[in-house]
């Protein structure tokens, strides 16, 4: 009865943590994942020896929890994908920045107006 009780409090949290963790990714805030992750490791660490994990009564909340962590994969591969995505239409921008200037009259490129791309870091 205890064991089942720690079992169905411990998938809760399991579960609270993954909805947690894509309301953080959904608001792009990935930098708060780490300590629900952690949190969520943590949990799922406390599950193992706990006699009855496999009883059927908790195949449900273990069924919506894969669920909820294929979800969490997808959108977690879909944010790093717009990152990448991302940098290299900066790199872009970069490369197209270092290309810029005037010519003279003779179809040079004149080193006066070549524009120096800046290292721009936002949060």
């Amino acid at each position: 009865m205890i064991a089942g009780f720690r079992i169905k409090r411990a998938l809760g949290g399991i579960v609270e943590c993954l909805d947690k963790e894509r309301a953080v990714m959904l608001d792009g805030q990935l930098q708060d994942l780490a300590p629900l992750v952690e949190k969520r490791e943590a949990l799922v660490a406390g599950l193992e020896g706990i006699p009855g994990i496999d009883d059927p009564q908790f195949r449900p909340l273990i069924e919506d929890i894969q669920s909820r962590s294929k979800r969490n994969a997808s959108l977690l591969e879909a944010s790093m994908q717009g990152l990448r995505d991302g940098r290299a239409v900066l790199e872009t921008i970069r490369e197209t920045q270092a290309r810029l200037g005037t010519y003279d009259a003779g179809g040079n490129v004149d080193p006066t107006t070549v524009v120096k791309p800046k290292h721009e870091r936002r949060a």
